[in-house]
């Protein structure tokens, strides 16, 4: 993995540790864009994804829970779902399925 993307999914669990901080509403916001780009998904690569997956179950607002479940999906069209099985926690995609 590029070491640029290393720091900026650092920079991504930082701005997500807790709720309500400006951190946290900068992250969602910038998911926002992020999720319409195909090309940068790839970049961020399968452990943006798998972050995203973990993420989910402790998102409590449902339109952030909304917004990371839109981009879990527009990354099914880079990494196939059989990928993302292979490269995440059995626990975290059951928790897709209870959100």
């Amino acid at each position: 993995m590029d070491e640029k993307v290393k720091y900026i999914n650092e920079l991504f669990k930082y701005l997500t540790q807790n709720n309500d901080t400006k951190e946290y509403q900068t992250f969602f916001a910038l998911l926002e864009k992020i999720k319409h780009n195909p090309s940068l998904l790839e970049y961020y690569g399968e452990e943006f994804v798998e972050y995203m997956i973990d993420l989910l179950p402790r998102i409590e607002d449902k339109y952030d829970q909304a917004s990371l479940i839109e981009t879990i999906i527009e990354c099914l069209d880079i990494y196939t779902f059989t990928h993302l099985v292979k490269t995440t926690s059995r626990k975290s995609l059951i928790n897709i399925c209870y959100v």
